[in-house]
């Protein structure tokens, strides 16, 4: 099941977010990422497959720490938090790319855009 989160997306300010993953809850040991696959996301406008995609994480802005740990920061620069005109919805995916019906989906929920009044002429 997804680890349920929200994430309060500041338009034209870095966003980020760590998350641990835990074997057994909060207190079980840490699960290394790079032991189970690779990691994908989407923010879209809506909690559907066929709703508008607002952005594709890279794999630039989703950074497992070293292969042995288990956390994950998701890291979005200002300059593509500017672009966004909306929130929508998020998902995060751990995936085996050898096998693609090995699929776990790490984290879900809302994204909420704060919109950015500050901006620097050109």
């Amino acid at each position: 099941m997804a680890e349920p989160s929200a994430w309060n997306v500041e338009q034209g300010a870095t966003f980020t977010i760590v998350y641990e993953w835990r074997d057994g809850g909060e207190d079980g040991p840490l699960i290394p990422f790079a032991s189970v696959g690779l990691v994908r996301s989407q923010i879209r406008r809506r909690q559907s497959p066929g709703a508008e995609l607002i952005h594709t994480l890279t794999a630039g802005e989703l950074l497992p720490d070293t292969p042995e740990a288990g956390f994950l920061t998701v890291r979005i620069g200002a300059d593509v938090t500017a672009g966004f005109t909306r929130g929508g919805w998020f998902d995060v995916e751990v995936y085996d790319p050898g096998d693609p019906t090995q699929v776990i989906r790490f984290a879900e929920g809302p994204v909420t855009l704060d919109p950015e009044v500050t901006t620097v002429a050109s």
